[in-house]
């Protein structure tokens, strides 16, 4: 009896606890290969800058990267929250 309670919770069954984080597990999964993209594309392009252009940066290195990252998070944040909002309309994907 114990067992098949703990494989249901496990699975994501419906009344879990393990249910309420099945959805935040596939938004993540679905979202990190993305910001791993984007973040490496802020990357390519910033190094192209310093090493074609070489402008003056007089600046903290790790507080540009932490603002890429909120910079990427905050927009993906606004991708997830979208069709939630809008979906009865043409613009969902439901």
């Amino acid at each position: 009896m114990q067992s098949a309670r703990n494989s249901r919770a496990a699975a994501g069954a419906p009344g879990s606890a393990a249910s309420a984080t099945v959805p935040l597990i596939a938004l993540t999964g679905k979202l990190l290969p993305l910001f791993a993209l984007f973040f490496a594309l802020l990357g390519i392009e910033a190094l192209t800058l310093h090493a074609g252009f070489e402008p003056a940066y007089r600046g903290n290195v790790l507080m540009m990267v932490v603002a890429a990252m909120l910079f990427i998070v905050a927009y993906q944040s606004l991708a997830a929250l979208l069709p939630l909002l809008v979906r009865d309309l043409a613009l969902s994907s439901r």
